[in-house]
């Protein structure tokens, strides 16, 4: 697993077992990052985490449960990105195309090999997505119960990530300049001030406990602020700000090569109506943009941290096929063959390859999971919450102290000098005749490292 969701699942199977709390989530092992001064962990607010440990409560600490959780954070994604396409088709394209912008989601790159790595953007995606399902329920409906669902939701956004998830607010703005400019600014303005009081109140409400007084503050003040002046991972330069761009087209190359491809089959063709209409289309493009190019303003971003705006870059394109294309020419294609067969058979088709593919890397091991496959193998011969001390490799490895906290809640000490249990790797030169006259070898057949306990 990608090393931060690792942490994350760490840090939640914590909280599942009394260690750290909401206001205060807790990793054993904070020698591993440079930024904390004790054990809470105030890079990251701590709703993922909280949720994430409910599921370690129900399911247990097994290799299963973030497994577990990222499905179903990818299906109510999915389920919402459904929901919202709605609210923008005809009864008759919805129908037919429910499926469209869930498929061209599942296009960009970084969602297909991130969205199972335990990362907060893919949870905090839901509530942004949740977020924009009630404003524009409100904007659509005049019920200003959904713009306080809003707000509530993009709190729950920032409580997952941070600021990047209060990109939402401004939907009202947004809505008004794309369907509604030429009407009186009273349209939209109730809406907007209903969400901006909803989050506000909540946000200052929560801002009274100490608890979250105190998390907030330092979370804001060592990673957001410090981030956006260039002191964390990444220096404060004109191409660390502007390679997001970049890296936007690259997740955005798969969209833009169907959508080109589309519209040159348009001048053969015609698939397309002859007068083009892209009001929803520029809609959920903005929408995206506002998600993604203020991240921007910092240096330290990577291409994951884009993931909560691919779903309204997925509904733009979406929206625009539906809007406008001529469903009768596109059935007409291919004579006495119905078009929706054929994308169903694609779908299994494509459902069919991906299982067959599963099966046949099953029981592979990517080198770097190795030590994974070691614990497991010890896992039940050492009790839990444990210290362990280990050489100075394994105690700088970040990998292999993340997944001793995941799995074993393993406290992990440089050095073997007070530890009842030791593990080193095959090749340690240090003081081994001590350690063969203090310690006993443990018989676990693991193949990347030693376990010894002290003799009694």
């Amino acid at each position: 697993m990608f090393i931060d969701g690792l942490i994350y699942a760490g840090i939640s199977n914590n909280m599942a077992n009394g260690i750290g709390s909401f206001w205060n989530p807790e990793v054993i092992n904070f020698h591993k990052f440079h930024y904390l001064d004790g054990s809470v962990f105030y890079e990251h607010p701590p709703l993922m985490f909280w949720l994430e440990s409910l599921f370690f409560r129900v399911v247990g600490d097994g290799f299963i449960v973030e497994r577990i959780f990222c499905f179903i954070v990818l299906v109510t994604n999915a389920t919402l990105i459904i929901l919202i396409f709605k609210l923008f088709s005809k009864r008759n394209q919805f129908h037919l195309f429910s499926w469209l912008p869930v498929l061209l989601w599942n296009t960009f790159p970084e969602l297909i090999q991130k969205m199972p790595a335990n990362l907060l953007d893919s949870t905090m995606s839901v509530f942004v997505l949740l977020a924009a399902y009630f404003i524009v329920l409100g904007l659509q409906r005049k019920g200003f119960f959904y713009y306080i669902a809003g707000g509530f939701c993009i709190y729950l956004a920032f409580l997952t990530k941070g600021p990047v998830g209060l990109f939402p607010l401004i939907i009202p703005v947004i809505y008004y300049f794309v369907y509604s400019f030429k009407l009186p600014v009273r349209t939209f303005l109730p809406g907007q001030l209903f969400v901006l009081l909803s989050f506000s109140t909540i946000f200052f409400l929560v801002m009274l406990h100490d608890e979250a007084r105190n998390f907030l503050r330092v979370y804001l003040t060592n990673q957001v602020f410090a981030s956006l002046a260039g002191e964390r991972e990444k220096a404060d330069t004109f191409y660390n700000h502007f390679s997001l761009i970049i890296k936007l087209l690259r997740q955005l190359a798969p969209l833009i090569l169907i959508l080109g491809a589309l519209l040159l089959a348009n001048i053969k063709i015609k698939i397309f109506n002859h007068k083009l209409v892209f009001k929803n289309a520029i809609f959920f493009l903005v929408i995206g943009l506002t998600a993604s190019l203020p991240i921007a303003l910092s240096s330290k971003h990577h291409s994951f941290y884009l993931i909560p705006s691919f779903p309204f870059y997925a509904l733009s394109v979406a929206t625009f096929i539906t809007d406008n294309l001529e469903f009768s020419k596109v059935t007409g294609l291919i004579p006495g063959v119905k078009i929706g067969r054929v994308i169903q058979t694609i779908l299994y088709i494509g459902l069919g390859s991906l299982l067959i593919y599963s099966i046949s890397i099953y029981g592979r091991l990517d080198p770097r999971e190795r030590i994974l496959s070691d614990l497991m193998k010890y896992k039940d011969l050492v009790p839990i919450k444990s210290e362990i001390g280990v050489c100075e490799t394994y105690y700088n490895d970040a990998k292999f102290c993340a997944y001793h906290e995941r799995y074993m809640m393993a406290d992990l000490r440089n050095g073997y000098e007070e530890s009842e249990i030791v593990v080193v790797n095959p090749g340690y030169v240090g003081d081994s005749n001590k350690l063969n006259i203090d310690f006993v070898k443990i018989s676990a057949d693991t193949k990347e490292f030693h376990l010894y306990r002290r003799r009694e």
